[in-house]
């Protein structure tokens, strides 16, 4: 019991050590990165203030462009953000442009079933009309027929 215990304990030991080690590797490696950003700064900061008109042209250009890419990268997290939001809009639109469209073609059946009944009644007013008219040029006949006294 006592050496599986310490089989296990050693394992255990072994594992925490691989676990440092991984760990130290990614330190390294960051503060590697780092160092470099940080050179790389001090010798644009050098440049800029001791360096030739050239050389701080040449870091002013490289200022705008990070500026640049920082400003696109903003823009395209905001874009990556908004993509549901986008989407759901997207298919709200849709249904209501649907919805519109099925209105507009159900307005427009029922304007056509309409029609015959606004034909027949324009047909029966123009008929009246007509009959009013022969009625009233009929009484202006016998009007023009009978003596005056």
């Amino acid at each position: 019991m006592k050496t599986r215990a310490s089989q296990d304990v050693s394992r255990e030991v072994e594992m925490l050590q691989q676990a440092a080690e991984k760990e130290r590797q990614q330190h390294a490696l960051q503060l590697k990165t780092l160092v470099g950003a940080h050179a790389v700064a001090l010798e644009r900061l050098r440049a800029e203030l001791t360096g030739t008109a050239a050389e701080q042209a040449a870091a002013r250009e490289a200022t705008a462009r990070e500026r640049r890419v920082e400003a696109l990268a903003g823009k395209a997290m905001r874009r990556i953000q908004n993509a549901g939001l986008i989407r759901g809009w997207t298919a709200w639109l849709e249904q209501w442009e649907t919805a519109a469209w099925q209105k507009r073609m159900l307005a427009g059946a029922a304007a056509r079933l309409a029609r015959p009944q606004l034909a027949a009644c324009v047909a029966h007013w123009r008929a009246e009309w007509e009959a009013e008219g022969k009625a009233a040029a009929a009484q202006e006949g016998l009007a023009s027929t009978e003596p005056e006294p």
